[in-house]
């Protein structure tokens, strides 16, 4: 297996979804490729610390909209068409899950690494007195 394979099934593999062929040899590559065994670390650590966070119900506004548009969808219409397409772009709903999501990413990667987005302290160095 290719590192570029690997990376196509990580989330798979993680999941447990891999058939058990290719589970075996998504996880020899891992023991043979320190790359791809930092990427998966990596991939587990994220869900890990995306497990920690709180869950919430979506509004029961943005649920009907949901649904509506997957049985417009259904129906073999555009997703964005019909009353969708006016409010889809450039609306408040869509600025907010925005910010949301930007928010949650900030405080996994807070999480994970406290110090990591921490300006850097510049050290002087200085002579001993004597």
């Amino acid at each position: 297996m290719l590192c570029r394979d690997v990376d196509e099934r990580i989330e798979s593999w993680l999941d447990g979804e891999l058939p058990p062929e290719e589970a075996r040899r998504l996880t020899a590559h891992l023991e043979g490729c320190a790359a791809c065994a930092r990427a998966a670390a990596w991939a587990r650590t994220v869900r890990e610390g995306l497990r920690g966070l709180p869950s919430h119900d979506a509004p029961p506004a943005v649920v009907a909209r949901i649904k509506a548009a997957a049985r417009h969808r259904r129906a073999g219409g555009d997703v964005l068409s019909g009353p969708w397409r006016a409010r889809s772009r450039g609306s408040l709903a869509a600025l907010l899950g925005m910010a949301a999501a930007l928010a949650v990413a900030l405080g996994v990667a807070f999480r994970l690494a406290p110090g990591a987005l921490a300006p850097p302290v510049a050290v002087r160095a200085e002579r001993p007195p004597g």
